[in-house]
């Protein structure tokens, strides 16, 4: 797994290798952006929110990756 999207609380389970920090980033931006009295969120459809919220997360993870490789 690239480091891009490593899972954001690991187990040490075989199975199952536990949420990805992709998916944690857009959980997170819908929490965030939920309580946005500024966003009208009848005019958009879940497929629609569903999808703005993984385009940040992998904004999100692109930046990360670019500030590690200022780092390294």
């Amino acid at each position: 797994m690239n480091d891009n999207n490593e899972p954001a609380f690991p187990c040490d389970s075989f199975q199952e290798k536990g949420m990805t920090l992709r998916d944690w980033f857009a959980g997170q931006w819908l929490i965030g952006t939920s309580f946005d009295a500024n966003v009208d969120w009848s005019e958009l459809t879940r497929p629609t929110i569903a999808k703005m919220a993984y385009e940040v997360a992998d904004a999100m993870l692109e930046a990360r990756k670019q500030k590690k490789d200022e780092v390294v």
